[in-house]
């Protein structure tokens, strides 16, 4: 298990769900919760990518880190048409209850109002 930072003034901000933003992200969900777990889901066609793992923030940069698949949910993937994917070194920044990707592929979220 990786070592998560302690939290800081912008932790707070980073619980809850936030959905894609645009035409493009339509399909994306990233739900982090206060004990530092994060599910993403991509839905596109009938199929999915999906992972899972733990977050950390520095200062207003979220760290989402994908922990590793086992045997069983390799299986449990295919038969459910996800593809599991790893989300290692990807970043995203915090502004005004949005989260923009900082790495490759700059995807774009925006929190979901409870």
């Amino acid at each position: 298990m990786m070592e998560i930072q302690p939290p800081n003034k912008y932790t707070w901000q980073f619980d809850g769900n936030f959905l894609g933003l645009g035409k493009n992200e339509s399909g994306l969900k990233l739900s982090l919760t206060e004990d530092r777990e994060f599910k993403y889901w991509n839905v596109k066609g009938h199929g999915m990518d999906f992972t899972e793992g733990y977050w950390e923030n520095m200062a207003d940069t979220l760290i989402p880190t994908s922990k590793a698949i086992i045997q069983n949910d390799s299986v449990i993937f295919t038969l459910s048409n996800a593809d599991w994917i790893y989300f290692k070194e990807v970043k995203f920044l915090l502004k005004k209850n949005k989260l923009i990707g900082l790495t490759d592929e700059k995807l774009k979220f925006k929190k979901e109002l409870q």
